[in-house]
């Protein structure tokens, strides 16, 4: 067994629980003489996941396995997945956070947490389900909208809570949308930045890796 480092809790851990929330998969399984230990990350880009894994690198001092994958049922779309089967990185994570798509909320460690650590996680899960799109009225008239949207609404709500530590005061959606992997859409709830003064404490404060587009 490979032993892991066992950081203390910092920004950069809860960047990585925020990004693995939102694509990622933390979990267990049993086969008739084991019990495995999975981390996974999927990502449409490459470079996001060795971004990430000079951050486990740095915290835990172990790699996760990249790979290619293609998804036959979307016209043999192509991505990338990063594994690491590893009982001591899985019960690290798990004891400050749930993983789960609809199980998920804000973790107590991050809610408590120094401005440092809340916008780490916040700047995590923007970098896997987060967007930013240039819109334009009817009338001509532009704007930018950064978005997040999840299927967890009460992990939402906890987002929300978040942002308004940092002085954005935004409400949560109801919508339907389409999510990277899937081929239906699924109800979900999103937060969307659209006022002047809320970019810029975004990009003041939360400190994103990714150029999200």
């Amino acid at each position: 067994m490979n032993k892991i480092k066992k950081p203390k809790f910092n920004s950069n851990i809860a960047y990585l629980i925020g990004f693995l929330i939102g694509d990622g998969c933390v979990k267990f399984y049993r086969r008739k003489l084991s019990t495995n230990y999975l981390i996974s990350i999927t990502a449409k880009d490459k470079r996001v996941l060795e971004l990430l894994n000079r951050i486990f690198l740095k915290e835990f001092g172990i790699l996760l396995v990249i790979s290619e994958c293609i998804n036959k049922k979307r016209d043999n779309y192509k991505f990338y997945q990063a594994r690491r089967y590893s009982k001591q990185l899985f019960l690290y994570l798990k004891d400050y956070a749930i993983f789960g798509t609809k199980t998920w909320r804000v973790p107590e460690v991050i809610r408590l947490g120094t401005k440092g650590v809340k916008s780490g996680f916040i700047a995590g899960l923007f970098d896997a389900e987060g967007s930013i799109s240039y819109l334009t009225y009817r009338k001509g008239n532009k704007c930018i909208r950064r978005r997040i949207i999840t299927i967890n609404k009460e992990g939402m709500q906890g987002i929300q809570e978040l942002l308004r530590d940092f002085g954005i005061n935004i409400n949560l959606i109801k919508e339907n949308y389409l999510s990277q992997f899937a081929t239906l859409k699924k109800e979900g709830y999103s937060l969307n930045i659209y006022k002047k003064e809320h970019h810029k404490i975004f990009k003041e404060v939360i400190p994103v890796r990714i150029k999200t587009g």
